[in-house]
């Protein structure tokens, strides 16, 4: 195997788009390959020239070339769809759908940097080689050799150090605690389920179990480590071994169950208490010695204006599984470039989210039209904010003003307008509008899937 590989500018215009190319198997040309690329990967091609139009090609990954049979063209190995999105920035008319044609040269007008006309490559002759470096970018982690994804740990970790919120931050500032208060033992787990361990941390009661508060968003110590550390091992390892699952947590009446029979050696006394609320960070952190950064204000999780309509702190698990994977979808849709599925997701997601409470709890529900009638959403909806009120899930004031703004034919927080989402050609759901109707029915949707009964 020749290892040899040199690194040449080479300029966009003789990068020719592999017809080899294992994305899609062999192609007779370049047309055809662009038309593959918009046809098959779309929004995600678009999603890739825009971030390319708003901060260049990324400078960590170099394309894979290698001679063509024809003088002073390179056939790309690595790289296509970067390349291709390019070319589609730097010529729109290569663009095969007139709406991506128009979308492309808007991208490319606007591009906040400058486009490159060439391109560094890495240029290698053998093809054995070239086949070795495209197995360890796609094939997986090939136990270490490849790329090695993050997990939610990781992810986590990364979101905190850019003061982003992530929903599953308690349970990773535990893991973090614990690592570094007994790295041997913490090594020895078997992965945790990180967000059965973020259910349990949520629970009030649980933390006070383990000598814990939230403060800041952050978790903070009542009790003395050593304490606390006794009943924080016993669960995380509990959680690693499998000795309880999420259906063995998944109500308070459970969570309090399990608690109340942890072995009285892991409980910590709560006799040795902290004179003040201490943060749960890492023992052994390296001091820098450094001035702190003055603390950014935490934005809103509610903000109407925020990127996504279900607000980044939700913590849910949404047991269902077909409610699960539209709340997943719904929870990760951009609104600025997906408002309209997002508009009919949210549709979705709230009749399902009515019916699985209604099987829950064993609501009867009859239809105002007769005995033979399917009640409407409007009455399985009203039947359930009555049902929450009377048992303490919301309260009356909740239950009164959603049910009036649900019911109101004018409001644009009505069943009309989700309705509308799904159905009517002439309304657009503007992001403000989603997360505004959101806020509305956070309180309904906590009811379901935030608190237990």
């Amino acid at each position: 195997m020749d290892h040899a590989v040199t690194f040449d500018e080479i300029p966009v215009a003789s990068l020719f788009l592999n017809p080899q190319n294992d994305r899609h198997g062999e192609l007779d040309s370049q047309p055809t390959i662009h038309a593959w690329f918009v046809q098959e990967l779309g929004d995600k091609i678009l999603a890739l020239a825009q971030d390319i139009a708003a901060n260049g090609l990324n400078p960590t990954e170099r394309i894979l070339v290698k001679k063509h049979s024809k003088p002073n063209l390179y056939v790309v190995w690595e790289g296509n769809r970067r390349i291709a999105a390019l070319k589609f920035l730097l010529e729109p008319t290569l663009v095969p759908d007139k709406s991506f044609q128009l979308r492309f040269k808007s991208l490319s007008e606007n591009a906040s940097v400058e486009l490159p006309l060439s391109v560094e490559c890495a240029v290698a002759k053998d093809q054995d080689y070239i086949d070795h470096l495209i197995s360890l970018r796609h094939t997986g982690e090939n136990n270490g050799v490849g790329i090695v994804n993050w997990g939610p740990l990781a992810n986590g970790r990364f979101q905190a150090r850019r003061q982003q919120p992530d929903r599953n931050a308690l349970a990773i500032q535990q893991l973090d605690f614990l690592a570094a208060a007994d790295k041997d033992r913490y090594e020895k787990l078997p992965k945790v389920p990180i967000t059965t361990l973020q259910r349990l941390l949520h629970d009030e009661e649980v933390r006070d179990f383990l000598g814990m508060t939230i403060k800041d968003q952050m978790l903070h110590l009542l009790v003395e480590t050593t304490e606390s550390l006794k009943g924080q091992w016993r669960i995380v390892e509990d959680l690693a071994h499998k000795n309880i699952k999420v259906d063995d947590v998944k109500t308070k009446k459970k969570r309090a169950h399990y608690i109340r029979h942890i072995s009285r050696t892991d409980r910590p006394n709560a006799q040795k208490a902290t004179p003040f609320p201490i943060p749960l960070i890492p023992q052994n952190a390296p001091k820098s010695g450094k001035k702190p950064k003055k603390k950014r204000k935490a934005p809103d999780p509610f903000s109407s204006s925020r990127p996504c309509v279900v607000p980044s702190t939700n913590d849910w698990i949404v047991h269902d599984a077909r409610t699960s994977q539209v709340f997943d979808e719904l929870s990760n849709l951009h609104l600025e470039r997906f408002h309209n599925a997002a508009g009919v997701l949210l549709r979705v997601f709230f009749e399902m989210s009515v019916d699985a409470y209604i099987e829950d709890v064993g609501l009867t529900v009859a239809s105002k039209s007769g005995p033979n009638k399917s009640p409407t959403l409007s009455e399985r909806f009203n039947a359930c904010a009555d049902h929450m009120a009377d048992e303490g899930k919301l309260s009356q004031k909740q239950s009164r003003a959603i049910k009036q703004k649900f019911n109101a034919s004018n409001s644009p927080l009505a069943i009309v307008q989700m309705h509308d989402f799904a159905h009517s050609r002439f309304t657009f759901p503007g992001p403000m509008d989603l997360n505004q109707l959101w806020n509305t029915y956070d309180p309904f949707f906590s009811a379901i899937w935030g608190v237990d009964e």
